[in-house]
């Protein structure tokens, strides 16, 4: 396995795992269809990470379609996000995560 493959299965998995993980301690105060959506992208992230560590072209794509959707939402939404209270310098490296995830995702597309 490619070293862009490896490192994009293994992002995608954490991205994953920290957006449900982010979610669930918080469902009180969130709501509920907030909450089942995060859910959700994450246990996709998840699935989509073991996809592109298997080589699957359509991981590949899906996961380039997730995460450019929360870029451009992050995006649009980073002012909103710090000024809620959350850290600007982590609402940040998770910017540059997502946009570096899909930058190597975007230069592997010949390993899938």
């Amino acid at each position: 396995m490619s070293g862009l493959v490896r490192l994009s299965a293994a992002t995608t998995l954490v991205l994953g795992l920290g957006l449900a993980g982010w979610a669930v301690p918080r469902a009180g105060s969130l709501p509920l269809a907030l909450v089942i959506t995060l859910v959700a992208t994450g246990a996709t992230l998840v699935a989509l990470g073991v996809g592109l560590a298997r080589r699957a072209r359509v991981a590949w794509s899906f996961a380039l379609a997730i995460v450019g959707v929360l870029t451009v939402a992050g995006l649009l939404a980073m002012p909103a996000i710090v000024r809620s209270g959350f850290p600007p310098i982590l609402a940040g490296l998770v910017l540059a995560v997502l946009v570096g995830l899909g930058a190597t995702l975007i230069m592997g597309r010949d390993a899938f």
